[in-house]
């Protein structure tokens, strides 16, 4: 069947997901799926991370240069043509294979080396499709890989607020800000990459992030299917991050009704079941996000928090 589709990659057809379909789903959990959930969504503001299943490492070095030592064997064995960006790394950016990166990769798969191994060469393959050749290589920093994308960084679309009470670090997004015509898919995606990333780093355990969407101003025209999965896909097979919660805020009529029901079908149960939708007056929004860990002090000024974010100091 021939579909019609807009900007955002959506087609009139496209699969929703109800909310009766929604409380089948949570119905369906078992108990052991409902105390991870809840881990999840609240965090642990006991242990300060919000992760607390996924803890392994104890501070045995030994142990840890063991696991290093699996997983470059793993790689080692990985097929050349699955690793080329990994190779070309190794000889253009030696200084960015570091055994601090590969712990975080391990530490996002619970410490098994194999999928470490192979978590970092798809991480490495990712980077080079996103940023090309001429910039995958570089340091990723603002004046290295990310130098092209100053205007899309400048804008506001992204922002890390700073930590939760479980010192997981909190990722921004405001779709409202995007102008199609300043700036690409791709750089739009790794604009989203550096502040997933920093957000990561910045938590207490360097990986454990949540998300937090701003909707209440966006148009159909500023969302993007596309993005979207990209940014899934850095998620769930090529970062070293955990994301545990994406709050949605102030959604309006359009995400709320047109695009919220398809993305649901599109994200799959773990996301599905981590994302929450807030409505309300601003400090009703506030007290909501408060009572999963996120603190008024970094909620935006502009819908009743206490922070001005200040994009240029990132």
């Amino acid at each position: 069947m021939t579909t019609t589709k807009s900007h955002t990659g959506f087609g009139i057809t496209a699969p929703r997901f109800t909310p009766e379909d929604e409380q089948r789903e949570r119905d369906n959990l078992t108990e052991s799926e409902k105390r991870e959930l809840e881990t999840r969504l609240y965090g642990d503001p006991v242990h300060g991370d919000g992760c607390d299943f996924f803890k392994k490492e104890n501070g045995d070095v030994a142990s840890i240069s063991a696991l290093i030592h699996e997983m470059n064997e793993a790689l080692e064995r990985i097929p050349l043509d699955q690793k080329e960006s990994l190779t070309h790394a190794m000889d253009l950016c030696p200084d960015q294979i570091t055994d601090s990166e590969k712990t975080r990769f391990l530490r996002r798969v619970d410490y098994n080396p194999k999928l470490a191994a192979k978590r970092y060469t798809r991480y490495w393959e990712k980077r080079l499709s996103i940023f090309g050749e001429d910039y995958c290589y570089l340091p990723f920093t603002l004046d290295g890989a990310f130098q092209r994308d100053a205007e899309t960084l400048k804008r506001g679309l992204f922002f890390v607020l700073g930590k939760d009470a479980s010192g997981r670090g909190v990722y921004y997004h405001d779709p409202s800000r995007h102008d199609w015509d300043k700036y690409d898919l791709y750089s739009l995606i790794r604009a989203s990459w550096y502040f997933l990333d920093l957000a990561g780093r910045l938590s207490n355990d360097g990986q454990s992030i949540v998300g937090m969407i701003y909707q209440k101003h966006e148009v159909l025209s500023d969302f993007s299917k596309k993005f979207v999965l990209q940014n899934l896909e850095l998620e769930m097979d090529c970062l070293p991050i955990r994301c545990n919660a994406v709050h949605l805020c102030h959604p309006n009529f359009v995400f709320g009704e047109i695009i919220a029901p398809v993305l649901k079908f599109i994200l799959g149960k773990r996301f599905r079941l981590m994302f929450q939708v807030h409505r309300g007056l601003l400090q009703e929004v506030v007290a909501q996000l408060e009572s999963f860990g996120i603190h008024k002090n970094i909620v935006p000024y502009d819908f009743g928090g206490n922070q001005r974010l200040d994009v240029v100091s990132w």
